[in-house]
């Protein structure tokens, strides 16, 4: 009887054990990352509509993410702050401010792209996040390379 119940409670810290290991951390990714936009056209994209989508380039568009989780952005002239999240290569941003304001639940259900989540995936070797949203006119894409100092991100500057 001594032996079963020996083994038992071995069995049973095993997998207490085994339940209690902490997740299989990914690439780190905290840190300062400097953004360019670009516009992968399709069939249905218009000069102009194309041009408009490329002013996204135009504008300044740098990304922190901190270690506590948090993240601020400016994507052209849009400011946005919120949470990220990490899950092996892919990184969720979920904006809670946009301009300064927070989001609502009303907001969300709205189709606008600055007040719902971010995907991006995590390239170890080109130490990049890149970031797709298609839209009618094609798809946009995000590249962030990592910042080398904190000034090559002027717009993430405390103020």
């Amino acid at each position: 009887m001594k032996v079963c119940t020996g083994i038992a409670l071995g069995v049973v810290a095993l997998a207490l054990s085994q339940g209690c290991q902490p997740a299989t951390a990914g690439p780190d990714v905290t840190g300062r990352w400097a953004g360019t936009f670009k516009l992968e056209r399709n069939e249905n994209s218009t000069d102009a509509e194309a041009a408009a989508a490329n002013l996204l380039g135009a504008g300044t568009n740098a990304l922190e993410l901190k270690s506590d989780g948090t993240y601020r952005m400016n994507l052209a002239i849009f400011p946005l702050e919120g949470n990220w999240k990490q899950t092996g290569t892919t990184v969720t941003l979920t904006p809670t401010k946009v301009l300064g304001k927070e989001i609502t639940e009303a907001d969300r259900k709205r189709d606008d792209s600055l007040t719902n989540p971010y995907v991006l995936e995590f390239d170890a070797k080109a130490d990049t996040l890149t970031m797709r949203e298609a839209t009618k006119q094609g798809t946009g894409v995000m590249v962030y390379k990592r910042a080398e100092t904190k000034t090559d991100s002027p717009a993430l500057q405390e103020k």
